[in-house]
């Protein structure tokens, strides 16, 4: 019996060729398997939200992760869990297994993580450096090296992740144009 396809992968392509990833879902591609297909993978208006890119170069693996807040607590939610990616403790793990069920190598993956932003100034509670710092804790746990951050501020962002050029474009609020970051 074949497993059953996660509802938080997306694979889906639009006619424009993106996946429009939202949040608690991630996208993995093996890039050496694709042989036309190379989809763009956006997320628009991160504001406290990460952006966690992982690469594979050596094996053409890559994917990405759309998470939310920073930790998952079960006594809270009081549900199942269906979206791990929703949260930076589970995301971190869960798309390293991913890459790795794809064919990744653990030792030659990299990280790009994107967003974190404080939106709101008078709010008492700061939710993207939070899930800043747990990223970065959980990457470190897994000796997940960072090879490009772009955190913090106070602006919303919205990332595209070229699959075929393994490169990534970002747009703050109120840019007109996207900047290659990577």
């Amino acid at each position: 019996m074949k497993d059953k396809p996660r509802e938080d992968r997306i694979i889906d392509v639009n006619n424009r060729g993106e996946i429009i990833l939202p949040i608690g879902h991630f996208a993995i591609f093996n890039l050496k398997s694709m042989k036309n297909c190379h989809p763009k993978i956006v997320i628009n208006g991160l504001g406290s939200c990460i952006a966690l890119i992982m690469i594979d170069k050596a094996n053409k693996i890559c994917g990405m992760s759309h998470i939310l807040l920073p930790s998952y607590n079960e006594l809270y939610y009081n549900a199942p869990l269906r979206y791990p990616h929703k949260y930076a403790d589970l995301a971190v793990s869960d798309l390293i297994e991913q890459l790795e069920n794809e064919g990744a190598k653990r030792v030659n993956l990299k990280a790009i993580i994107i967003g974190g932003a404080k939106i709101f100034q008078n709010h008492q509670n700061n939710i993207g450096s939070e899930n800043i710092q747990m990223i970065k804790n959980e990457l470190k746990r897994f000796n997940i090296d960072i090879m490009s951050e772009f955190t913090g501020g106070n602006k919303g962002r919205s990332v595209i992740f070229k699959t075929k050029t393994i490169s990534v474009l970002l747009r703050e609020t109120h840019q007109e144009k996207y900047e290659k970051i990577y």
